[in-house]
């Protein structure tokens, strides 16, 4: 997560604002700037759903400064625990002896 200057209203003109953005696309998964507070929870829900899909990987979320400072109306996502798949132990002993015998 990064910082950059007012998007809406900056009084700095534009060519004094990198853009990192596209700068970090190259090296990351998923590379957005947050340009309204109120889908700041489902930009960060999707880039960690991106980070820990297939390849895990680095993401990339930019929050301008005037964005930061707002107010977000939307209520914050619950998170749902994810499930991960264990095998039976009866399959893990099996699997144990097959390796003893090799």
């Amino acid at each position: 997560i990064t910082g950059q200057k007012p998007i809406r209203d900056s009084k700095q003109a534009c060519f004094q604002i990198v853009d990192i953005v596209e700068l970090m696309k190259p090296v990351t998964k998923y590379a957005v700037q947050v340009a309204d507070g109120n889908v700041l929870a489902s930009i960060v829900r999707k880039a960690t759903r991106i980070s820990k899909t297939e390849k895990p990987g680095p993401v990339h979320i930019e929050l301008p400064e005037d964005i930061a400072r707002g107010l977000a109306l939307d209520m914050m996502f619950v998170p749902n625990p994810i499930r991960r798949p264990i095998a039976e132990k009866k399959a893990i002993q099996m699997a144990v002896d097959v390796l003893q015998q090799a």
